[in-house]
């Protein structure tokens, strides 16, 4: 098989899967693939409160935008002030009883809805403008005037509204002097005459008629005996008083008559002098507009969390990849012997790597442990590198193996030669005891570079038969092979390096590493059945994707 240098071309990126042959075990790694590289866009409640977290300055930003932004609005608008007042509909008509006070308030309460919408009137607009002398049209004093009827009740509240806090009490307080007089005008009753009040005698049939009163005396002695059923006369007949009342008026003092409106309004509470603006309510605007700025960062840093495709954070990185999280590292490019002996925290922070594994393998003694990543640049390397040296602290023999022929950087991590490595040994050039270097007297920790490289790295690593006989004489030796492999999707050997090792691990930098390139790094893995153990996530700073020699 043939490489150039350079970016591979889609054949050659493409990596061989062993069971290429099993249809339903592609459609299976493919669902799952497109399963896994959905889940990015799957925010938790965590996830957003990271987000904010993340984006907080724009956040803030826009919180005190939307605040500043409400309070210039409530200062550039005309302050308005408010005045009301309240009117009582009552019966206007003798309270006789129980029955007939009832009544009258039902009446009252059925009147005073239609009250409220009529009370408004271009006429009370009209009287009210020429009694205050008033800068406004009839229209325009309408449309600042609002009247309401209070549910259940028989009160009426006029409110007005105006740039100058006199003017609207002194508009409240004319409206609720000519309002009683408009709705008594409106419920005058019109078209009734007043009924006669007496009813002139008709004599019976075969009776004798009756002289008028002017007619001549009727003589001494002649008795006049009035007919049946004849009324008697109108000027001994006591009046009846009536509901409706008489010219006179009654005893109680109430207006009577035929014109007599059936209810009065009266002015319950005077409108006094606003002391302070209606509107523009400065605090509450600003509180409004904060709460709105809040909202828009809230969404704005959800919406940048959304569309980001790296990897957000290690619960993530291992729902991405659907592989346990093995462990967190941090982003430490400088060389293992710094890192890993004059840091406590780093130290333990690969012990415990070092146990997971040991838990992962489920007491089998693992050979060989292999640790890659998607691409290129997410501290497989580095990882590789300290995980060597965590399991040689732990007394194990341990020869840490570069296999990434393309960009070999072991040598630079633990600062040894690179003129005599593995592609030596596997051309037979050179022995194992020539080509590694013990890396301290006291630690059985052996350094295997990648040697020279000529003009096609991958053709030295495609010798397969090679690299497995290599790495079985290390198994008899008694030696764990930590192997720094090639990115996934950039070189096809990494593949079937994994599928001749024991175990292999994934990298995923957060917040760098894209999560749709770790979600097909892992389906490609499982595909070849390699036994992964799991995703370790490295904290970083940032780290843009570079090809390199791939």
């Amino acid at each position: 098989m043939k490489f150039s240098r350079g970016l591979a071309s889609d054949e050659t990126r493409r990596p061989p899967l062993e069971t290429a042959g099993d249809a339903k075990e592609s459609r299976n790694v493919a669902g799952t693939a497109q399963w896994v590289a959905r889940q990015w866009t799957q925010l938790t409640l965590a996830q957003h409160l990271r987000a904010l977290r993340t984006y907080r300055w724009p956040v803030v930003a826009l919180t005190l935008l939307g605040g500043v932004g409400a309070g210039a609005f409530s200062l550039a608008q005309t302050p308005v002030y408010r005045a009301d007042i309240q009117l009582l509909v009552s019966p206007n008509f003798p309270k006789l009883d129980i029955t007939d006070l009832n009544d009258g308030s039902n009446y009252a309460l059925q009147r005073v809805r239609s009250y409220a919408e009529i009370a408004n009137s271009p006429e009370v607009a009209t009287i009210v403008v020429d009694k205050l002398d008033l800068p406004y049209e009839p229209q325009q004093l309408m449309q600042k005037v609002s009247v309401a009827a209070t549910a259940g009740t028989a009160v009426l509240t006029v409110e007005v509204v105006d740039p100058t806090p006199e003017r609207a009490r002194d508009i409240a307080n004319a409206i609720g002097a000519e309002l009683p007089g408009f709705i008594s005008r409106l419920e005058e009753p019109t078209g009734l005459a007043p009924s006669p009040t007496s009813v002139t005698p008709t004599p019976s049939v075969g009776s004798r008629r009756t002289p008028s009163p002017s007619a001549t005396p009727t003589p001494t002695g002649t008795r006049r005996t009035p007919a049946a059923g004849v009324t008697p006369s109108p000027s001994r007949a006591k009046p009846t008083p009536s509901r409706t009342g008489t010219a006179a008026g009654d005893a109680d003092g109430i207006p009577s008559g035929p014109q007599r409106s059936p209810v009065k309004v009266q002015v319950v509470r005077q409108a006094s002098l606003p002391s302070a603006p209606d509107s523009p309510n400065t605090p509450l605007n600003i509180g409004i507009g904060l709460l709105g700025g809040l909202g828009v960062g809230f969404v704005a840093a959800a919406g940048l969390s959304a569309r980001d495709r790296s990897v957000r954070d290690e619960e993530h990185a291992a729902a991405i990849a659907n592989l346990p999280l093995v462990g967190v590292v941090p982003d430490d490019r400088r060389s293992a012997p710094t890192a890993g002996l004059d840091e406590p925290g780093l130290a333990e922070t690969f012990r415990q790597i070092r146990t997971n594994i040991h838990l992962r393998s489920a007491g089998q003694r693992l050979t060989s442990i292999m640790v890659t990543s998607a691409v290129q640049g997410e501290a497989k390397t580095t990882t590789a590198g300290n995980l060597a040296l965590a399991l040689a602290k732990a007394g194990e023999s341990v020869v840490l193996v570069d296999c990434d022929l393309r960009n070999p950087s072991v040598h630079d991590f633990y600062q040894v030669p690179n003129a005599v490595g593995l592609t030596d040994v596997l051309r037979n050039e050179a022995s194992f005891d020539s080509a590694a270097r013990k890396w301290r007297p006291d630690l059985p920790l052996f350094v295997l570079p990648a040697g020279p490289v000529g003009g096609q790295p991958g053709e030295k690593l495609i010798e397969m038969d090679k690299l497995a006989q290599f790495m079985e004489s290390m198994r008899q030796k008694g030696m764990l092979l930590v192997i720094d492999g090639p990115p996934i999707l950039l070189d096809a050997e990494a593949v079937l390096l994994a599928s001749i090792t024991d175990a292999t691990m994934i990298t995923a930098r957060l917040r760098s590493s894209r999560a749709d390139r770790l979600a097909t790094a892992a389906s490609v893995l499982r595909a070849t059945r390699a036994n992964l153990l799991g995703v370790v996530a490295v904290r970083s700073a940032g780290n843009s994707f570079r090809s390199g020699n791939y």
